[in-house]
């Protein structure tokens, strides 16, 4: 039998060179005063998840699943278009709804991680405009996917956690990073690496 040896040091060595190369590219404020929390009024019923192009599958599919079989709740993956959008191993996802669609008002924002992708969507106006302008009962990521949030100015004064490998840059954008699976500060809610994407997810349907 062959046993497959997996490099730990290589993901390090991925993530910390993409986001050290955003880092120096970028002039990232220290945020200090706390953001408002905007949440919804009334009941929501939609949630909304952002697929990318170079997002991570894994981060993704383990919260879908059990979003999908709550009651009461419409899942959505959500892109600029309605193309097949490609992950950073090859798998492609089909999005059920456009970006200038989506409601403003919804019960989960999801935002999964990746590396070469998640640095994109960081710098993309496009998709940090469309972050900052919906209102949501949770704001929430998995792995790196915090980083966007952050970089929409959506983690300023929150606890949150990240890829262990990027949490140095939660906390240049605002954010102050824990190295908890799952960490929920009020209505924001991160989880840690690829793996920590159930445990998130069962957290947020309990």
């Amino acid at each position: 039998m062959v046993k497959l040896r997996f490099s730990s040091g290589a993901i390090r060595f991925s993530h910390q060179t993409l986001f050290e190369q955003y880092r120096k590219t970028r002039k990232l404020k220290t945020f200090t005063k706390e953001e408002t929390i905007k949440v919804s009024d009334n009941h929501q019923t939609t949630i909304a998840m952002l697929v990318y192009p170079g997002f991570t599958a894994l981060d993704l599919i383990g919260p879908h699943h059990i979003f999908s079989v709550l009651d009461g709740y419409e899942v959505h993956l959500v892109w600029k278009t309605k193309e097949l959008v490609t992950s950073d191993t090859g798998l492609s996802i089909q999005p059920t709804l456009i970006i200038d669609e989506c409601p403003e008002e919804l019960a989960v924002l999801f935002i999964p991680g990746g590396t070469s992708g998640t640095v994109k969507m960081m710098q993309d106006a496009d998709i940090l405009s469309f972050l900052r302008s919906r209102h949501s009962d949770y704001v929430t990521s998995v792995c790196t996917g915090s980083l966007v949030l952050g970089a929409a100015e959506l983690l300023r004064g929150y606890k949150a956690t990240s890829h262990w490998g990027a949490l140095e840059i939660l906390k240049t954008l605002g954010a102050e990073p824990k190295t908890d699976r799952v960490v929920e500060d009020r209505n924001r809610l991160t989880g840690g690496g690829v793996t920590a994407g159930i445990d998130f997810g069962l957290t947020l349907a309990a």
